[in-house]
């Protein structure tokens, strides 16, 4: 997408993650940013035998920066073995 002709916004995609140690049975991340100029966000709580990931972000779905935005939720769970 960088050789579109798109608004500087609509390219723009940042974030971070902390992840904290393994304390006992449980092991923790927390990730945030920005995709497109919406807010992002997620955590992850990972057990010794299964794991939880949750996620929220948005997204421009229409041609110009702050027209239509779009927002997705996620639920992730799996188990290890």
């Amino acid at each position: 997408e960088l050789n579109q002709n798109k608004d500087v916004l609509l390219k723009t995609h940042a974030g971070a993650e902390l992840e904290f140690p393994r304390g006992g049975p449980l092991k923790l991340s927390l990730r945030a940013g920005a995709n497109q100029g919406y807010p992002t966000g997620g955590a992850t709580l990972d057990f010794k035998v299964f794991r939880l990931d949750l996620l929220a972000y948005g997204e421009e779905i229409g041609m110009t920066k702050r027209e239509k935005g779009v927002y997705h939720y996620g639920l992730e769970f799996g188990f290890k073995f």
